[in-house]
């Protein structure tokens, strides 16, 4: 009885079955419709076939005497025709779900099942009949492949039946061939032998055959040339984005080739992401020097990104290639700096003028050496011919217009830029230099309408939409900047002009810590930009953190000292900080560098000013009087010097010529009226006043002029009257209600006004002026408490009263000792009046009296900048000075006060500060000490004396006295960043604390993150703590910003030798030498050099060895002559010598890698295999290349029993050491523990060929008859 199965709509008889049968002739097909292949049978080799006309989805299968099935990818129908043959032996079993089958197990591990062969791939494998499907890419095998089974898929239409394995397992089942396999079932009793004597047993398994045909055409090649071409056809219909992606997808099949990397790298220029078209096209270039176009863009490149010696390169390859090129011949020109590379230009320049003729570009070349040279006038000539020769060339257009920017011709550049992007109006990167330079004219609305212009003719340009983001944020459209923003940073999370403004963006909405944060994430990745380190100095001003805006400020100079930006910045900080010697260095280079602008010009005449140097500031103000001879400015702040230096007569003269030019300049008449007071011209004061106020009767500023008039003449009543006018008029004139009730005082009036002003209110108890002026007069009179309820009745009435809350604040700070009532106010008063200086000193001298120096600096500064000549608010600037250990300042600051007054809050304290900054200046003054210790004990808190005195207690090796005095500092102030480095470096080294040491410099650098000097110090601290790797990092990090300090390259060369980085050291202990030849440890440096340089011979000299021994009687932990010392011990066999010479060297560097690997090397371990290991793992970390070590921790983990980790070892040092016979013999041996005898047998027979010690040859020997 034959067995008949079914499987999904498919019937297959075993035996000769007596069913009916289909009609021969017809087309075996079976399909899987998860894996969308067919396999087909030539209708020829049909033996006893049948059909059954349903839907046929499932596993077809052929027996051994057919071989395996080749495959055609035709379409699945909807309805497939299923035929099988059915001659002996080709016939399946049962299948499960049959009466004779039981069920299969879950899974099951087949075996291999070797078929017979067929005679060609295009063959019929029964006929030899040809074959109906392609023969490309189908071969036959010699053996069926198979693999591990997992349940049928549910997709199977019998439920009976098994889930059948996936299509990823299928994917493994794939012959050496690489072509075709076939997957056979299997039954609970084991697998189906495929020969016909078995199909009489019980059968429960299954025998599928799946043909999987992969042509030629699925090479990697051949996709990758698929991706390429797609993405040319994308990058020619200037749809870059789905270029690059094909350009990538052909990229990650062959990463190499050429073709892919220059076209990915074309798109990314092309869309402006040059950091990512960079990297690919120097690839490209590489591959093909001789494709100008990459080259070509990489000189575009390199010369956008500021890095001149690289394009200079690149256009010389260029043009070595095509001397014509004149685009690479410009850039040569414009990137040449030494004599050499200049004589190189001007031989090209001759060469291109025999080839082509006189051009532009010639010309063009000739103006930017003229420009370099200062001559002006011959480059513009220059530039002009060079547009004249050319008139298509957009280069001389830019050379014009930069040339009158920088003169200051605002329109004519605007000219010659319009023009060179009418010329070249494909050039999408100068377009968007051009919206720029609009945005910074001011033209906002034009520089929005050009961009949006450009996305709608190149949408994937993200410069442009970048530009576009920056315009929403000069218009204040915050949401709309954040969108573009966040559109051009979803697709290049690097793009730096979307960095930086959304950096600006926080700024603008007051997100200081999140702009910061920004920034400094965003210097990390363009460190090299000084623009980013000049924003992030700004940010840190707006937080008012000076020290790191300093910092920061000199990071983005270092980078490029000649940044105008940066340096107006630092000379602001400097004029605000009142250092005018830096101040004055700074813009005197600034207007070196720009002598046509007019506010550096003012800038550097204030920093003369502050400095002392009078003449220097007139002469200053005379040559701006003269080049801008409308504007008042010039004669007012030389008037103001005059009248300083007590000129009244030339003082009169300015001001007098500054109301000429500006009628209405009340600056310049109010200081005219009181020259005019001072030289008791007291009628022709009135008489100026009078006609101001027939000009503007209702200016409370001119009422206040004539109370000052009417009081100069004695008259109090019309004073008095005036006063009130002006109060009336405005009544937030400060001025005027201080003077009224210094009025009253004077008058002896002041009990009499209050009771009239007590009269008034009882009328009228919520009248905000005269609440006000019984305030202050209680406040003259020195009422205190009954001023301060007065106060904050008017609050009651008026609480955003800026001028109240201010007033109050200082009651409370100074006379009631109410300060966290009084920083509340004052804070209040800020928030509401932010440019209010006399607000902003109340704040800060809260916030000093609070012990906050680093707030109150940042307030008081800026309010000591606006009002220069207000004594208090600078003897409050000289106070904050001392606070933070800067004397300097602290003297300029309050000397400046008493100049201005002898008679203010505070004159007293300045004429004592003054006093104790004078005294132990000198530290070689015998009686400094006593005369410090006297000082403090009169002012405890006196910040600057205790460091003086704890400076001179270390001189003089009084370290406890010293760490006392500098204790007694950090009470005063905790965030003293000098006094914690300083006992820092007491701790570290006398009183031998490192763990304290440590803590107060990580103190410090949290205080003080951005600055080298602390950077510097806890460097050198780490190092002295033991910290060597921190100590490299740091000192780094400090060098990187500080790269012109000799001393710091020389304590970072000791901080890379300390972990064995010796190259490196000795390149920093050289360029110390070369910046400073005697710089304070250049004989130390020199020294080293010559220790390191004998330390690396493997045979030192007995003088060598003697000079040495010597060295270490002075200093017995001098590593350098160690090192020596250990190597004369290697090299004479004394190994306990140098091992203890070596681990000697790394009690003292316990990260010096070169003792590490010199241990290792040594014939004899330690004894402990443990210690051994450990030491051998990290040598092999620092030199992962070196044979030598990897030999020794090969042979330390065959000693432990680690052969799998030990062979790769071996084999790696035999690829160097190839004729070593212990190593060839712990290969054989590893080989031979792990199995492979073979190998084992051909290492230790060539072991034995080389010659092995006598130990090693005995057990050689041995093993190898064993394997015999």
């Amino acid at each position: 009885m034959p067995t008949v199965t079914r499987l999904g709509a498919t019937w297959i008889t075993a035996s000769n079955s007596t069913a009916p049968k289909p009609p021969s002739g017809s087309t075996a097909m079976a399909t899987r419709s998860s894996l969308k292949t067919n396999a087909v049978i030539p209708s020829a080799c049909a033996a006893k076939t049948w059909t059954c006309p349903t839907n046929a989805i499932g596993w077809t299968a052929s027996g051994p005497a057919h071989g395996p099935m080749p495959t055609s990818r035709s379409a699945t129908s909807a309805v497939s025709r299923a035929t099988w043959p059915t001659s002996r032996g080709a016939l399946a079993p049962a299948l499960p779900g049959t009466p004779n089958a039981r069920p299969s197990p879950t899974t099951r591990k087949l075996k291999r099942y070797w078929a017979a062969p067929t005679a060609s791939p295009t063959c019929c494998p029964r006929c030899k009949q040809a074959a109906p499907w392609p023969s490309a890419g189908r071969s036959t095998l010699r053996g069926w492949r198979i693999a591990q089974t997992s349940r049928l898929r549910s997709s199977q239409i019998n439920s009976s039946t098994k889930p059948g394995p996936p299509l990823h397992q299928l994917k493994k089942l794939l012959t050496p061939s690489g072509r075709t396999s076939v997957l056979i079932g299997m039954n609970r009793q084991g697998l189906l032998r495929g020969h016909s004597k078995a199909l009489g047993q019980r059968w429960i398994g299954l025998l599928a055959v799946v043909a999987i045909g992969l042509s030629a055409g699925c090479s990697r090649e051949a996709r990758r040339d698929r991706h390429l071409k797609r993405g040319d056809t994308f990058y020619q219909a200037g749809q870059l984005a789905k270029a690059a992606i094909e350009y990538q997808n052909a990229l990650r099949l062959d990463p190499l080739h050429p073709v892919c990397l220059r076209q990915l790298g074309k798109v990314y220029d092309d869309q402006g992401q040059y950091n990512r078209a960079l990297g690919l096209l120097e690839k490209a270039a590489e591959a093909t020097p001789q494709d100008l176009d990459v080259q070509m863009r990489l000189c575009r490149i390199y010369l956008s990104a500021n890095r001149p010696a690289k394009a200079h390169a690149a256009a010389a390859a260029i043009l070595t290639r095509q001397p014509t090129n004149e685009e690479a011949l410009r850039i040569l020109a414009e990137t040449a700096v030494t004599p050499e590379e200049v004589a190189e230009v001007d031989r090209r320049v001759e060469a291109f003028r025999a080839q082509v003729g006189e051009r532009g570009v010639c010309h063009l070349i000739t103006g930017l050496r003229r420009l370099r040279q200062k001559d002006l006038a011959g480059a513009e000539q220059a530039f002009q011919q060079a547009a004249k020769l050319d008139p298509a060339s957009p280069a001389p257009h830019w050379a014009l217009g930069n040339l009158y920017l920088a003169q200051g011709q605002r329109q004519a550049a605007h000219q010659q830029f319009e023009q060179a992007v009418r010329l070249a109006p494909r050039n999408w990167l100068d377009r968007v230099r051009f919206a720029e330079y609009k945005i910074r004219l001011g033209a906002v609305e034009e520089a929005r309408s050009l961009l949006q212009a450009l996305v709608k003719e190149a949408p994937e340009f993200l410069p442009a939409w970048s530009a576009l983001a920056a315009v929403a944020l000069e218009q204040h459209r915050y949401e709309d900047c954040a969108a573009l923003v966040a559109k051009v940073l979803a697709q290049r999370p690097e793009d730096y002009l979307a960095l930086l403004t959304r950096a600006r963006l926080s700024l603008a909405q007051t997100n200081l810590a999140q702009a910061i944060a920004q920034l400094t994430q965003m210097r990390a990745a363009y460190d090299r930009v000084p623009q980013v380190s000049l924003e992030l100095a700004r940010a840190y001003l707006l937080s008012n953190d000076l020290a790191n805006a300093t910092t920061a400020l000199d990071r983005a100079l270092s980078l490029n000292p000649n940044y105008p930006e940066a340096l107006w910045l630092k000379g602001q900080l400097a004029l605000r900080k009142r250092d005018f010697g830096t101040a004055t260095n700074v813009l005197m280079h600034l207007a070196r560098l720009n002598p046509n602008r007019p506010d550096v010009q003012f800038a550097l005449a204030a920093a003369h000013r502050g400095h002392g140097a009078y003449d220097a500031a007139l002469a200053i103000y005379q040559n701006l009087a003269k080049g801008y001879p409308t504007n008042p400015q010039p004669h007012f702040l030389s008037g103001l010097i005059y009248r300083q230096q007590n000129k009244l007569a030339e003082a009169e003269a300015a001001f007098t010529q500054a109301l000429q030019r500006q009628p209405g300049h009340l600056s310049a008449l109010d200081q005219l009226v009181k020259v005019k007071l001072a030289q008791k011209q007291v009628q022709a004061a009135r008489k100026l006043v009078d006609d101001l106020l027939a000009r503007s009767p209702r200016l409370a500023v001119g009422w206040f002029m004539l109370a000052m008039v009417h009081r100069a003449a004695g008259d109090t009543n019309n004073a008095e009257a005036a006063l009130l006018k002006a109060i009336e008029l405005d009544t937030n004139a400060v001025a005027a209600y201080s003077v009224l009730a210094q009025l009253y005082a004077e008058s002896g009036r002041g009990a009499e006004a209050v009771r009239k002003l007590d009269q008034a209110l009882a009328q009228a108890p919520n009248n905000p002026v005269a609440l006000i002026q019984k305030a202050m007069l209680l406040d003259r009179l020195g009422q205190y408490s009954q001023a301060a309820e007065t106060y904050e009745k008017l609050l009651t009435v008026a609480p955003r009263l800026v001028l109240a809350l201010n007033n109050l604040a200082y009651l409370y700070s100074e006379h009631l000792g109410k300060l966290d009532r009084a920083r509340t106010l004052a804070t209040q008063a800020c928030e509401l009046a932010p440019d209010s200086p006399q607000a902003a000193d109340t704040l800060g001298w809260i916030l000093y009296r609070q012990g906050d120096y680093a707030r109150a600096f940042a307030l008081v500064s800026k309010a000591a900048a606006d009002l220069p000549d207000e004594p208090e608010i600078q003897f409050h600037l000289g106070m904050i000075h001392c606070m933070q250990g800067q004397e300097t300042e602290a003297r300029s600051a309050l000397r400046h006060a008493l100049e201005l007054s002898q008679d203010f809050p505070g004159a007293q304290e300045a004429r004592q500060r003054l006093a104790a900054l004078d005294a132990g200046s000198d530290p070689a003054d015998p009686q400094a000490v006593a005369r410090l210790e006297k000082l403090v004990a009169q002012q405890p808190r006196d910040l600057i004396s205790h460091m003086r005195l704890a400076q001179l207690y270390s001189r003089q090796g009084a370290w406890d006295k010293a760490r006392a005095a500098y204790e007694q500092v950090l009470n005063i102030n905790p965030r003293s960043v000098p006094a914690l480095i300083q006992l820092a470096d007491l701790y570290a080294g006398p009183l031998r604390n490192p763990t304290k040491a440590l803590a107060l410099a990580k103190e410090a650098r949290s205080l003080a993150p951005e600055d080298p000097h602390v950077d510097r110090a806890f460097g050198r601290i780490a190092y002295e703590a033991g910290e060597h790797s921190w100590a490299v990092n740091l000192l780094q990090e400090s060098v990187r910003k500080q790269p012109d300090q000799p001393d710091l390259r020389y304590h970072l060369g000791w901080a890379l030798y300390s972990v064995g980085r010796v190259t490196e050291a000795q390149e920093q202990m050289r360029t110390a030498l070369q910046l400073a030849p005697n710089f304070a440890q250049a004989e130390s440096a020199r020294r080293f050099l010559a220790w390191t340089d004998q330390a690396a011979q493997t045979q030192p000299s007995t003088q060598a060895v003697a000079a040495a021994e010597a060295a270490l009687q002075a200093d017995p932990n001098f590593v350098p002559a160690l090192m020596l010392l250990g190597a004369a011990h290697t090299a004479q066999g004394r190994w306990d010598q140098a091992r203890q010479t070596y681990q000697k060297v790394l009690a003292k560097f316990p990260q010096f890698t070169p003792a590490m690997r010199a241990l290792v090397l040594l014939p004899r371990g330690s004894g402990d295999v443990r210690q051994d290991y450990d030491l051998a793992t990290k040598a092999r970390r620092a030199f992962p290349n070196d044979p030598e070590v990897a030999k020794a921790l090969g042979k330390i983990q065959y000693q432990r029993g680690e052969f799998s980790a030990a062979l790769p070892l071996f084999q790696q040092a035999l690829r160097s050491l190839t004729n070593d016979a212990a190593l060839h013999f712990y290969q054989g041996m590893t080989q031979l523990k792990l199995g492979r005898k073979d190998q084992a047998r051909r290492s230790l027979q060539r072991a034995s060929e080389l010659g092995l010690p006598p130990d090693l040859a005995s057990e050689a020997t041995r093993t190898l008859l064993e394997l015999r």
